[in-house]
């Protein structure tokens, strides 16, 4: 009895994480792609979400798209999915790295007007 109990108690938190894992992954894709049109359209309101807060830059909401991307894909345990998956968390370390280089050393890559 107390196995039965905790296997649909499993299956309800597997199924849990699943439906919070689809759901983030499409707030973090929205997120992304909204920032992105705010930046293409010229739309302030877009780039910041509230208005006394710093507009995202380009390459942070194309990271975010990248993110959600990867995190969707993660739902599908084929090989070319976790082949994408590894491309996108290269990529957004790398545009992390760079941007942390950027701050710390002083530098200016200009990776973020590389979008617009």
């Amino acid at each position: 009895m107390s196995s039965d109990l905790s296997s649909g108690s499993d299956r309800l938190s597997t199924s849990l994480q699943r439906a919070i894992s689809r759901g983030t992954s499409v707030l973090v894709i929205v997120v992304g792609t909204a920032v992105l049109a705010g930046w293409q359209l010229d739309v302030a309101i877009l780039r910041t979400f509230l208005p006394s807060a710093v507009a995202m830059k380009a390459n942070t909401a194309a990271a975010f798209l990248l993110a959600g991307l990867a995190l969707t894909l993660l739902q599908r345990p084929t090989s070319i999915a976790k082949v994408l998956v590894r491309l996108c968390a290269v990529v957004i370390t790398l545009v992390g790295l760079l941007t942390l280089c950027q701050y710390l050393l002083d530098w200016n890559l200009g990776i973020d007007q590389m979008l617009f």
